[in-house]
C-alpha cells in the first residue's frame, strides 16, 4: 500500500502512470521526481545541499528503478529493504557539483564594499549600556555576554566585524557547523580550530566539557597578550593598534593570519587541557583515599576494641605520608562525590570548576599586556569576543547543554573583573541562543541553582532598506525593475548583486531556496508552506500554542522569517516577514514555476500549500482573523496573480509589456483587468472602463499597520502625507492589511495611473495616486449596505478628486455573482462591488482546487464560535489562584471561579 503523502506527491506529478513513465526515463527531471517522493517516504525535507548531493549520486537510477517497481505493484516493502538507510545519509566525499559554489565570492567581496546604515554603531551603543549596568549596578546580572538573534541575510557578521570603527578590537570566530561548510558556500569561512574545540566531539561528560571551555579560553586569553604586547611595542595609540589588528583579524578574505593565530591557540589548548585533566585526576585520587578512609572507620567502630589500638598506632605511623592537596588547583572547601560521580564542592553543591585560577590570570595577563589598549573607567567595550553561527552550542547533548557550559566559564571571568571593557557575543539565526542560560549547575534533574541571576536581552536590530533608493528617485513605471526591487529589506540581496552581478534569475533561485531551505519546493511540508504563504499573505503565527515556538524558531533560523522582540522570560518571540519584494516574488516562482503559464500543476502546488496552511489555521497555530480577514488576502492576491499571467500573456506594448529587467510579480495590470479577472468580465461595464482607464494595480505582497491609518494636519498637508503614503506602498509594490479598530474598511490597494503619466505633461506622480478599499466581512448576514456609507469620512481620510474603488467581501454568506454600482455622481467617482460568499459564482476565475480548501480556511469564524483561552492566557489565569488578593478584582479573590477546566 502507498502511504497517503506519497500518494499525494506522486498526484501532483501526473499521477501513477506518469510518474513510472519518467522515473524509468532516467533524466534529470525523472531523478527529481525521485528525490520528491523519496522525501515522502522518509518524511524529510531534503536541504539545499542534500539534494544536490544525491542528485549526483552514481546510484540514483537504481533508486529511479525500484520506485517505479514500487509505484506498480503499489508495495513499497521490497523499495525500503533495498533503501533502508535515510537518503540524508550520504557520502561527505561525493563530489558536489552545485550551481550556488559562486554565490561565496559574491558574499565574500559584499564584505570589502563600504557600510551602509547605523547598525553596527547601535550595536556599540547597545554595548555601552550593558556594560553600565553590569560594572556599576548591582551584582545582577551573569556575565559580560549577550546574545546575538536575527534571520539569515540581515548583516550581522558584518555589523559584529563593523565595531572595529568604534576603536574596539575584535576577535571573529565562526563556529558553524562543519558540515555545512564542506561545500565552501557559506560565508563568512568557518574557524576550524576554535569550531572544532567547542562543538565536536560532544560525547563526552559534562566536566570534560567545561575542561574544555576553561583550556580554551585561557589559551585565547594567552595568545591574546602575547599579540597585543606586540603592537602595543609596534604601535603608539590605541587607534593604531586596533586598525593594526583588524587589518590582519578582520580582513576574513587573507585567511593567514587568522589561521597562525588560531594554531597557536591550539598548541596551548592542549597544554591547558593537559594540566586541568592531571588536576581532575588528583582530586578523584584524594577523593578516593577519603572515601577509603570513611569506610576504614565504619568498619574500625564494629570491630574488636583488642585491634584498634594497633590500628591506631599504625594510622600515627602513617599520619605523615597522606596525599597533599595542591590550594592552587582545587578549593580548600572539602570535597563531596556527588551521586553522578562528579566531584563538587561541599557546601554550594556546584560542580568543582578546574582551572579557573589559570583561566582568571590569563585573563589579567592579558589585560595588563598593554595599558595603550584597555583604558580603565571607560564604560564602553573595548574587545569583543564574537562567536558567530554559535547555534551548534545550542544542541542538547545526552549529559548536558555545551551553551549553559560556556556561559559558566565566561562568567568566571566577569565576576573577577566587572570593570573589565571585555565582552563576549553569541550570534546565531536560531532564537535558541538567546537562551544562553546562567544557571550554576545544570543537573540531570532539570533543577537549575541560579547565581548573579539574570541575562542581558538578545540584541537583534540590524535595519532594513539601507540600500534602498529614496523616493523621489524612483519613477512609478519603474517600480518593477530588478534594479529597483533588489534594494529592499535586507542587504544581502543588493550586496550580491553588486560583488557578483547576480542575474535577476540566480537572485530569485537563490532568495527561493533560503526562504524554502530546500532545491525543490515540496508544498506538503509545512515549515516550507508556511513560509511561501506567510512571505506573501501575512500569515501570523499564534504565539502562546503549544508548537507556535517551534514554528517561530524553525521560520527564524531556516526559512527568513525575522525576529522583532523576545519577551524577558524567552518563552514568546515576536516575528514577521517585513515587506520586502525580491522575496516575494521568489515565493510566487514557488507557486508558479512555469512563469506566465498557469498549469494545473502549478493550482495543484498552491492547492496543497493552502491545505497545509489550512490544518495550522484550525488547530489555531496560524491565525486567520475574526471577519476572515487572511481568507480575503488569499483571494485577492491570488486573483491579481492569475491576471497578472493573463494579462502578460497578450501583446503589449512598452512600457507596459514584461521587460527582461523586470520581474512579473511586480509588473502592474490594469485596474479593469484585476476586476475582470476576480470577479468576471461581464462585470466591468464601458462606463466602469472609462472611469478606470489608465489605472492599475501591482502588489506583490500584503503589509500590516499597527495602529489606524491617520494623518495630522492642515487639510492640503493630510492630502500630501495620505498621497505620499500611497505612491510609497505603491513603488514597494505592497497592499496593506488595516489594524483592527480601523473604520469603514479593513484593507486598501494602492492604484496609479500609469496611463496618464504616458501623456504629455503628465502632473507630478502624487497627483496620479489612489485606492481600492476593501472591508471584510465574515457574518452570516449581508454587509453590503455598507457600501452607502462615505468611507473616506469615516476613516477621517481625505478625498484626493480621483476615482476609487470600494468592495464589500462578504465571505460569511452563500456564494453569489458580485454586485458593481457605479456612482459617478461625486466629485470622486467610486465603483462599489457587494462580493457576497467565497466560491466560484462570485469568483469564477478561483478554480475549486483554490476554493476548497479557502472556505475551510474561513470556516471557522463563519461558526462564530464563542474564543477559546490560548494556552498561555490560561496558564496565566491558572497561575493567578496563587495570588489569592493581590488585587481587588474578582479574578484575584472569588476562588469559587477557580473549578473550570481548559481543553487544548
Amino acid at each position: 500500500m502507498i502511504p497517503p503523502q506519497v500518494q499525494a506527491a506522486v498526484d501532483i506529478n501526473g499521477g501513477s502512470r506518469n510518474c513510472i513513465t519518467l522515473l524509468k526515463a532516467h533524466s534529470k527531471k525523472s531523478a527529481t521526481l525521485a528525490l520528491r517522493i523519496m522525501m515522502q517516504i522518509y518524511d524529510k525535507s531534503l536541504d539545499v545541499e542534500t539534494t544536490d548531493v544525491l542528485l549526483t549520486k552514481s546510484n540514483l537510477s537504481d533508486y529511479q528503478d525500484r520506485l517505479a517497481d514500487a509505484l506498480e505493484s503499489k508495495d513499497l516493502t521490497r523499495f525500503m529493504e533495498y533503501s533502508p538507510n535515510d537518503p540524508n545519509e550520504h557520502d561527505p566525499t561525493t563530489e558536489i557539483v552545485k550551481e550556488s559554489d559562486k554565490y561565496e565570492n559574491y558574499v565574500a567581496d559584499s564584505f570589502t564594499r563600504p557600510y551602509i546604515g547605523p547598525a553596527a554603531e547601535l550595536l556599540f551603543y547597545h554595548l555601552q549600556e550593558l556594560d553600565d549596568s553590569f560594572s556599576d549596578g548591582p551584582r545582577r546580572y551573569y556575565a559580560k555576554m549577550c546574545s546575538i538573534v536575527q534571520s539569515s541575510g540581515v548583516g550581522k557578521s558584518r555589523a559584529i566585524l563593523q565595531l572595529k570603527e568604534h576603536n574596539v578590537i575584535v576577535v571573529y570566530m565562526n563556529i558553524r557547523m562543519s558540515g555545512r561548510s564542506e561545500d565552501g558556500v557559506p560565508y563568512p569561512p568557518r574557524d576550524d580550530i576554535p569550531a572544532n574545540i567547542l562543538t565536536k566531539e560532544l560525547e563526552c561528560s559534562e566536566d570534560e566539557y567545561s575542561d574544555r571551555c576553561i583550556a580554551f579560553l585561557s589559551s585565547l586569553f594567552t595568545v591574546l597578550a602575547k599579540h597585543l604586547k606586540h603592537y602595543s611595542d609596534q604601535y603608539h595609540s590605541r587607534d593604531q593598534i586596533v586598525r593594526a589588528w583588524s587589518n590582519e583579524m578582520c580582513e576574513l578574505k587573507d585567511t593567514i593570519h587568522r589561521t597562525l593565530f588560531f594554531q597557536e591557540l591550539e598548541g596551548h589548548h592542549v597544554k591547558e587541557l593537559s594540566q586541568i585533566g592531571l588536576a581532575r585526576d588528583r582530586a578523584r585520587q584524594i577523593e578516593l583515599a577519603k572515601e577509603k578512609a570513611r569506610q576504614q572507620r565504619l568498619e574500625d567502630t564494629t570491630e574488636d576494641p583488642r585491634k584498634k589500638t594497633d590500628k591506631k598506632k599504625k594510622a600515627t605511623d602513617r599520619k605523615d605520608t597522606n596525599v597533599a592537596v595542591d590550594s592552587d588547583i582545587l578549593p580548600v572547601t572539602e570535597l563531596t562525590s556527588s551521586s553522578s560521580g562528579e566531584i563538587q564542592d561541599g557546601k554550594s553543591k556546584r560542580p568543582v570548576i578546574f582551572g579557573v585560577e589559570n583561566l582568571r590570570n590569563a585573563f589579567r595577563r592579558m589585560l595588563g599586556s598593554a595599558k595603550t589598549i584597555f583604558i580603565e573607567g571607560e564604560h564602553a567595550p573595548q574587545l569583543v569576543l564574537a562567536f558567530d553561527e554559535a547555534d551548534p552550542l545550542c544542541e542538547q547533548q545526552e549529559h548536558f547543554l555545551p551553551s549553559h557550559t560556556m556561559s559558566r566559564s565566561i562568567s568566571e571571568v566577569s565576576r573577577a573583573e566587572r570593570t573589565s571593557p571585555v565582552w563576549t557575543f553569541f550570534a546565531s539565526t536560531t532564537s535558541k541562543v538567546a537562551d544562553f542560560s546562567a544557571p550554576a549547575h545544570l543537573h540531570t534533574s532539570a533543577r537549575i541553582y541560579l547565581q548573579d541571576k539574570l541575562l542581558f536581552p538578545p540584541y537583534f536590530n540590524f535595519g532594513w532598506d539601507q540600500n534602498a533608493l529614496s523616493l523621489s528617485e524612483i519613477n512609478p513605471k519603474d517600480v518593477a525593475k530588478y534594479a529597483n526591487i533588489v534594494r529592499f529589506g535586507r542587504p544581502l540581496w543588493k550586496s550580491l548583486v553588486e560583488s557578483g552581478g547576480l542575474s535577476k534569475e540566480e537572485a530569485l533561485d537563490l532568495a527561493s531556496q533560503k526562504l524554502t531551505n530546500a532545491v525543490i519546493f515540496d508544498p506538503a511540508n509545512r515549515n516550507q508552506s508556511l513560509a511561501v504563504i506567510g512571505q506573501r499573505f501575512l500569515l501570523n503565527i499564534c504565539l502562546g500554542e503549544h508548537n507556535s515556538t517551534e514554528i517561530l524558531q524553525d521560520s527564524i533560523s531556516s526559512h527568513l522569517r525575522v525576529c522583532l522582540g523576545i519577551s524577558p522570560d524567552r518563552t514568546l518571540i515576536e516575528t514577521a516577514y517585513p515587506s520586502e519584494p525580491l522575496l516575494s516574488c521568489a515565493a510566487a516562482v514557488r507557486l508558479y514555476p512555469k512563469g506566465k503559464i498557469v498549469t494545473k500543476k502549478c493550482l495543484d502546488i498552491i492547492n496543497i500549500a493552502l491545505t497545509v496552511v489550512k490544518t495550522e489555521v484550525l488547530s489555531q497555530t496560524v491565525t486567520r482573523g475574526d471577519k476572515g480577514e487572511f481568507t480575503s488576502r488569499l483571494v485577492f492576491l491570488l486573483s491579481k496573480d492569475l491576471a497578472t499571467r493573463r494579462y502578460q500573456r497578450q501583446a503589449l506594448p512598452a512600457p507596459f509589456a514584461l521587460s527582461s529587467d523586470e520581474l512579473l510579480d511586480c509588473k502592474a495590470v490594469p485596474v479593469t483587468v484585476f476586476l475582470e479577472h476576480t470577479f468576471g468580465p461581464a462585470k466591468v461595464t464601458v462606463e466602469t472602463s472609462t472611469l478606470l482607464d489608465g489605472w492599475y494595480v501591482n502588489f506583490s505582497h500584503w503589509i500590516a499597520t499597527g495602529e489606524n491609518i491617520l494623518f495630522n494636519g492642515r487639510p492640503g498637508k493630510k492630502k500630501t502625507q495620505w498621497k505620499s503614503w500611497l505612491l510609497r506602498n505603491w513603488t514597494r509594490t505592497c497592499a496593506v492589511q488595516c489594524a483592527p479598530l480601523q473604520r469603514a474598511f479593513d484593507k486598501f490597494i494602492p492604484m496609479f495611473n500609469l496611463g496618464r503619466l504616458e501623456k504629455p505633461r503628465a502632473p507630478p506622480f502624487l497627483e496620479l495616486v489612489s485606492f481600492i478599499l476593501i472591508s471584510d466581512k465574515a457574518k452570516k448576514q449581508g454587509s453590503g449596505s455598507t457600501l452607502n456609507a462615505d468611507w473616506l469620512k469615516l476613516a477621517n481620510l481625505p478625498r484626493l478628486n480621483q476615482p476609487y474603488v470600494t468592495i464589500v467581501a462578504d465571505l460569511g454568506l452563500s456564494s453569489q455573482e458580485a454586485v458593481f454600482t457605479l456612482d459617478s455622481s461625486l466629485a470622486n467617482p467610486v465603483l462599489k462591488i457587494h462580493a457576497p460568499g467565497i466560491g466560484r459564482t462570485t469568483y469564477p476565475n478561483l478554480t475549486d482546487q483554490l476554493i476548497e480548501p479557502l472556505r475551510e480556511i474561513l470556516a471557522e469564524p463563519i461558526k462564530e464560535e464563542p474564543k477559546r483561552e490560548t494556552y498561555a492566557e490560561a496558564s496565566e489565569r491558572f497561575n493567578r489562584q496563587l495570588r489569592y488578593g493581590g488585587t481587588s478584582k474578582n479574578a484575584d479573590i472569588v476562588w469559587e471561579n477557580n473549578k473550570w477546566s481548559f481543553s487544548a
